[in-house]
Formats: structure tokens, sequence, C-alpha cells
């Protein structure tokens, strides 16, 4: 077969292979092409060391320790914001990074490609700040061990080569793809310590991560392998939110998978439409004629008009009220650059958790945020130091906190580009400790069916894109004190519910972890995969420091819904002790 340059990789020069399959992928023939030149390279790993230093060595090789005394965040911030090429000097070898030099574009780094961001993408890096970057993490645990020389393989033909955001960096709020493009730049390996626990380590090094800023004149994404984890490998992806948001994200790992894209969207629309909810839609859609069709479309467009007034009196109601008052959850929009991770991968059951929304005609979104708010109520009750600021205040008032849900707006839950099209709604939920977990149910599944009633997500999309139009500083003051009059932010992103794979290795867990706005501390997300749900929390270190023990009281308050739903007696006892209290009241 005769050789052929690959796209956009102009200075390597392989055999093309062609995969013959339609609708699924050959996980074998593409692991030739790629593999041959770097193998010619003897396929160096670049390494983080605990000192936050990037070191290469050949495959097997010993670690090689470089004296330092920055931490990953500082190295990074330096790299990234100074453009500099200090930080690469105190790498290991020659790392490959570019240059600000090689980024605008030289006789050997040519501009291939030039797209301008969309306006909710340009909106996130003007409203990035140290403390908040926006970038979203997602978690993969696979079964067995994908070799280096796989990993960029695969990164190479199924993610850069399907979506071009991978392969360009950003300048002047515009996707710059330069001919200089090497995906072994964005490959990076941690290494657990084995004199500590693995699952404690996996946590600490997530954390260190998690607010680490990308390089800046490179494509704005990562994947992190670790090595040493019995229970397989763990690849962790850091995008930043310029590329796309949760469910282009989620969707565009699709890719990355071995299933077709056209099973995996059938299998998600029989899974959505299976539920009773949807059921309903579809059912009431069905044998309408052009009349009806025409009506329904006029009263849609009377809800959205009249809707919208009353999301902008809401927005100005809630900017009268002003922000959170200041408790263990919500310094006043103070956090710090360090964040602290914690989650329940592949933990609750998604069939079981519908049921017991069933009882309450609640949804899943109701079922989890009720068990988030009472187990934030159960830490502050149960762990909380009473000195400590804001403990005294939220031991006497038990005001409902706010919280913002990124909302997609797409028709469909599955779309084949990455992109950024979603709005917020903002909503109460109550965290004080006065309350049972049938009556917080209750009252969360209320607050969220009036955000159902209105069109928020809609409104708040077309304002963030109008937003963008105004000057730097104003976008960046405005989202910073809407950041700071939150709690915390939830994220629920619609995961796959059949099994997938990476070149024939199972992908036993997925996690995804939220990246919160500026000014906020706390960040939960919800990610649903085999009908497993699992759920993680991004906390400010300064203000929650043992965000394990949170997510405990969360599986705690879970535990105890469950039981009240499925013991007759506890049940009733919940619904008298809310009865008693709501006739009290009256």
């Amino acid at each position: 077969m005769p050789a052929q340059r690959l796209k956009n990789k102009p200075h390597i020069t392989i055999p093309l292979v062609q995969s013959n399959k339609k609708n699924s992928r050959d996980s074998q023939s593409i692991l030739s092409p790629l593999s041959a030149a770097l193998d010619n390279d003897k396929s160096r790993k670049i390494y983080y060391s605990d000192t936050g230093v990037q070191q290469e060595g050949e495959v097997d090789a010993e670690e090689r320790g470089i004296p330092s005394t920055m931490t990953p965040h500082e190295l990074h911030l330096q790299k990234s914001m100074n453009g500099k090429r200090k930080g690469d000097a105190m790498a290991a070898g020659d790392t490959g990074a570019l240059s600000p030099k090689s980024a605008g574009g030289t006789s050997s780094d040519q501009v291939q490609f030039v797209r301008a961001l969309t306006p909710l993408g340009a909106f996130s890096i003007a409203t990035e700040v140290e403390t908040n970057l926006s970038i979203a993490c997602c978690g993969l645990l696979l079964e067995g061990q994908l070799s280096h020389t796989e990993i960029l393989n695969l990164l190479e033909e199924r993610l850069c080569k399907e979506h071009y955001r991978f392969r360009c960096a950003v300048e002047d709020n515009n996707f710059v793809e330069h001919s200089s493009f090497d995906v072994r730049r964005h490959v990076k390996y941690l290494r657990l310590r084995q004199d500590a626990d693995e699952e404690v380590e996996l946590r600490r090094l997530v954390s260190k991560f998690m607010n680490v800023p990308l390089p800046k004149n490179q494509p704005l994404w990562e994947c992190l392998v670790v090595e040493g984890y019995s229970k397989g490998q763990f690849l962790l992806f850091r995008i930043h939110h310029s590329l796309g948001d949760g469910n282009s994200l989620a969707s565009c790992f699709i890719s990355f998978c071995d299933q077709s894209y056209e099973d995996l969207e059938k299998s998600i629309m029989d899974s959505i439409q299976n539920s009773s909810t949807q059921k309903a839609k579809l059912e009431s859609g069905k044998g309408k004629n052009v009349l009806h069709r025409l009506m329904n479309t006029l009263l849609m467009t009377l809800w959205f008009t009249l809707g919208t007034v009353r999301v902008v009196f809401k927005w100005i109601w809630e900017a009268i009220r002003g922000p959170d008052s200041i408790t263990v959850f919500n310094r006043g929009g103070k956090v710090g650059t360090k964040k602290r991770v914690a989650f329940l991968a592949h933990h609750f059951d998604l069939e079981e958790v519908k049921d017991i929304g069933k009882q309450y005609n609640a949804t899943v979104n109701d079922v989890i945020l009720s068990c988030i708010s009472g187990g934030m109520s159960r830490y502050y009750r149960d762990h909380v130091d009473r000195n400590e600021v804001g403990a005294k205040h939220f031991a006497t008032n038990f005001e409902n906190m706010r919280m913002s849900i990124p909302v997609n707006v797409r028709k469909r839950p599955l779309v084949k580009r990455l992109g950024n099209k979603f709005g917020f709604v903002v909503s109460r939920v109550p965290i004080g400790n006065g309350l049972d977990s049938v009556k917080r149910l209750r009252l969360v599944k209320k607050a969220m069916d009036g955000c159902k009633k209105l069109p928020e997500q809609f409104a708040s999309y077309y304002l963030g894109k109008l937003v963008t139009r105004l000057p730097i500083p104003a976008i960046t003051s405005a989202f910073g004190r809407l950041g700071s009059m939150l709690t915390f932010v939830f994220s629920n992103v619609r995961g796959c519910p059949v099994q997938l794979s990476v070149h024939g290795h199972k992908i036993k867990e997925l996690l995804g972890f939220v990246p919160c706005p500026s000014g906020t501390a706390l960040g939960f997300a919800l990610l649903s995969y085999m009908d497993k749900i699992s759920i993680s929390v991004v906390c400010d270190e300064k203000t929650i420091k043992d965000p394990e023990v949170l997510m405990q009281c969360i599986e705690d308050e879970y535990q105890h819904l469950k039981a009240i739903t499925q013991n007759p007696d506890m049940k009733q006892e919940a619904y008298g002790t809310f009865a008693k209290k709501k006739n009290t009241a009256e």
C-alpha cells in the first residue's frame, strides 16, 4: 500500500489503512498508522511528578525526578498565563510544547484552519478566573490496560480527526489549527503512590489537577492516564468549556468508543421513550392535523413570550434579594485555587431511584437533589465545627439555598458536533435540618416544577449570546456577581444505557466533574451509565475540607429516603409528620 500523509499531520508519513466496516469500528485497523511513526520515536511518555514537573522516558522506563518546589498549579499557570518558555525549560527533555511564536505561525508551523468560536465558547473564556477555571473533566475506568501507542492512535483517529476543535488552539476568539499539532503533547501520565490507599490517592490526584490551567498556546484539552490502579486503567480527560458543553462532550466520546453513533443513538432514544413522561409527550403529538400543529406553535410562541417576561422579573427579584447568606457552604464568593473532589462511582441503581420518585410523582433529578440537600444538612449537623465562620448563622436561619442547573436546549440528547448550546435555571432547595426527608423531596419537586413552567433555559441561552458583545471587564464582573449569589451548581448529563468499550476494553465506570462559575464553591455532577448513577462533587478546599464525608452524608440520606419508601410504617410516620406540621402552620 503506498504511503500517504495523514491529514493535518504533514510531518509524519504513514501507510493509510481503511476500515471495512460501515457502522462499527475495527479496533485493530487503526493501530498501525500512527504506531509505526511513534515507534520510530520510541513512543516516549510524558509524566507528571508529584512536584508538578513534566518528565519523559521510554515506555516502561523508570521515572526520572527533577527537584522542584513548584506545584502543578504554579507550573501550568506560568506556562499558560505568561506564555513564556521558562516552564518548558524546567521539563526533562523536549516535550514538544508550542511556543507563542510557533503558535502564531512560522515557516515551519503553518496555519491550516481558522474558525470563529461560538458566542458561548467565547463567553466561557471571558468569564474564566484563576480560582474557577472553565475546564470540564470526565473520568473513564477501563477494564484492562491500553498501551501508550494504542491511546495515542485512538485519540488521533477517533477524536482529533473527527472533531477539529481537538486540533485547534484558541487565538483571538478563533479556533486555529497549526501543522505542528501533535497528539503526544496532550497525553500525560500519573502514578499512584504504592504506600497509600489507592482510592484516597486517586482522589488526591484528580483533586490536584481539577483547577490546573491548560496551556493557552495549544489545543485546550489533555488526557491524564493513571498508572498503578488495581481496578483498571483510569483516564481523566480535561477539556476546556470553549470546545463544548457537557452534553456535546459526552456525545463526542462516543467517537472514542468502539460502538457506532447510530446504534448508541437508537439505544438512548429508546430509553428516553420508555419513560412515562416522554411517552405522554409522544402520544399527545400523534394524529394531529395541520391546524392542531399550527395552534400548538402559536401557543408555544405565546408561552415563550410571556414566560420570558416572567423570567426577567424573576431575575430582578433574585438580584434585589442579594446573595445567599454566608454559611459553611457559601463564603460569599471568596474561593481559592485549590479544589477537592469526591465521588460515588456507578453507585446508585437508576431503576431504584425511579421507583422512589414514582411514590411521590418525582423525577430522578428531584430525588437526587433532595438527597444532596439532605446530605448537606446532615453534614452541617454532624460534622461542622460550630465555631466555624457561618455555622452560627446557619444554625438559626434554615433558608433555601440558590443553585444553578445547566440545561441542554438542543432538540436531541445526542449530537455529533461539539458546541455550546445550553442555558441555565436558578432555583432554591431546602437545606435546613428542620425537615424530614419526604417533606424535603416534596419541596424540591415543587421548586423544580416551577422552573419547568418557565422558558428560563432558553432566555438565559440567548442572553448569554448577547452578553458576549459587552466589554470583557463588564462580563467578568457581572458573571462573578452571579456566581457569588449561588451556593452550588448541579449538572445532570444523560449517559449511555448500554455497555461501551474502547479498543475491546469495557468501560466499567464513567464520572463527570462540573466546573463551577466564578465565586461558587460547590459543584455536583450526576452521570448515568448502564442503568447506574454516579455522583461527584468538586468543592473549594477552604469551604469543604472533607468532601468524602459530604458524599457519605448524601449516601445516608438516600438510604434513609429509600427505607421510608419501602417501609410502610416509616412512610406513614413521615407523611404524618408532614401533615401535622402543615396543619400547625395553618
